[in-house]
């Protein structure tokens, strides 16, 4: 049993170094103004990264050994998928990379 626990403990604190990081990124990016036509795109990347910051901070505190740590880290991935989704959608081919 310690070996899993503390796989899940580790777990958390990645988890919690990542929300960490992705909220430092977030900061950043609010800061940014893009053309008009990039808008309702890039308010979805927005949106989609505060999704993945919250899958980010429920799993930092639960981890994957009950229901709600295991709906974060869904949470977090769909975020993912919809964040690269919505860059390429807006001609960002780079963002595909980063998956």
């Amino acid at each position: 049993m310690g070996s899993r626990t503390n796989t899940e403990s580790g777990l958390k604190r990645i988890a919690r170094g990542r929300a960490a990081v992705e909220q430092a990124a977030l900061v950043e990016l609010e800061k940014l103004t893009v053309p008009a036509s990039m808008e309702p795109g890039w308010r979805q990347f927005i949106a989609d990264r505060r999704s993945l910051i919250r899958g980010w901070l429920t799993l930092g505190e639960h981890g994957l050994g009950d229901s709600t740590g295991t709906k974060a880290f869904d949470l977090a991935d769909s975020a993912q998928k919809s964040m690269l989704k919505a860059a390429e959608g807006e001609g960002l081919k780079q963002c595909s990379q980063a998956a």
